[in-house]
């Protein structure tokens, strides 16, 4: 199968001055100064060129474009050769399918208690690991606030017998005092 032709290189386009219908020579401008006659053809020049260029290196990639596009169309050809190749097979393994499927459909139904029995056991087993979970849960919150509880329970124990040892050592601070008081009150009579 001969490859397709390649698309046909555009013509060149017609230069600024020569593109406007009219008489009048259209104007360009640069930095707000209009361009001088030179500067016109050296741009002018610069773009045909540029347009050369992009020709040849067009010209140059077209065997290349054509050689890949003929290979792909060899590629697709032979990949639909394959396929046609091997239909009576798929056509076979299908019809085997279909001839199956009555017996594939029986065996699950006769399995679908049994599949059923399973799924609803695993049901079960995930709602008591969740329900074991969720009490788990619970009871380690409870023992925190215990803890917490008992905690605040032993330091107000602590607290309270620190001020009853500061109460006894103020008395006997305060009757050693007195006593002391008391000895000199009774020295001086």
């Amino acid at each position: 199968m001969p490859a397709p032709p390649a698309p046909a290189i555009p013509a060149p386009l017609a230069h600024a001055d020569e593109a406007t219908p009219s008489d009048r020579a259209l104007v360009i401008e640069q930095d707000g100064q209009r361009l001088s006659p030179e500067e016109r053809k050296r741009i002018r020049d610069e773009v045909a060129k540029a347009r050369g260029e992009a020709r040849e290196a067009i010209a140059k990639a077209r065997p290349q474009i054509e050689k890949a596009l003929a290979e792909a169309r060899v590629s697709r050809e032979q990949a639909m050769r394959a396929v046609h190749d091997v239909q009576p097979q798929i056509d076979a393994a299908m019809a085997e399918v279909q001839k199956s499927r009555p017996e594939i459909e029986a065996a699950i139904v006769k399995a679908q208690p049994e599949i059923d029995k399973a799924l609803e056991k695993v049901r079960v087993e995930l709602a008591k690991a969740h329900l074991d979970t969720n009490v788990q849960m619970r009871v380690d919150e409870a023992l925190k606030r215990a803890e917490i509880r008992i905690e605040a329970v032993k330091a107000r124990e602590a607290a309270g017998a620190e001020r009853r040892e500061e109460r006894i050592e103020k008395r006997e601070t305060t009757e050693d005092r007195g006593s002391s008081d008391d000895e000199d009150s009774s020295d001086q009579n």
